[in-house]
């Protein structure tokens, strides 16, 4: 599920405004001009989990797992108590082939 920002770390307003420029094209399916514009916050502010948690679902949904599989795990390097982020990186995962991975992602450590 694409989430709006919840990040609040003090940091210029550029990467917001990309964010919600962003959010706004991944609801309207613009698939490739959200993960531009998640890519360009992720590039200012790295700590961005929102946009990196989306920027996994936009790349799945445009078949690049590989990748998906990556932000997912940027995200969860940032917060691994998200549960949303886990399931992310499990279907990002599935798609890939590796189930094994995939169902221990989808485990998680949110216990």
């Amino acid at each position: 599920m694409v989430q709006a920002s919840t990040n609040r770390d003090a940091s210029p307003p550029h990467p917001e405004g990309s964010f919600e420029r962003a959010f706004d094209a991944h609801l309207k399916g613009a698939l490739d001009g959200a993960v531009a514009g998640y890519q360009e916050v992720v590039a200012a502010q790295p700590t961005h989990v929102d946009a990196w948690g989306n920027l996994c679902i936009a790349l799945c949904d445009l078949g690049r797992a590989e990748e998906a599989a990556e932000a997912a795990r940027r995200a969860l390097a940032l917060r691994p108590d998200i549960a949303a982020l886990h399931i992310n990186l499990a279907a990002a995962l599935k798609v890939l082939g590796q189930f094994g991975d995939a169902a221990r992602a989808g485990a998680g450590d949110c216990a």
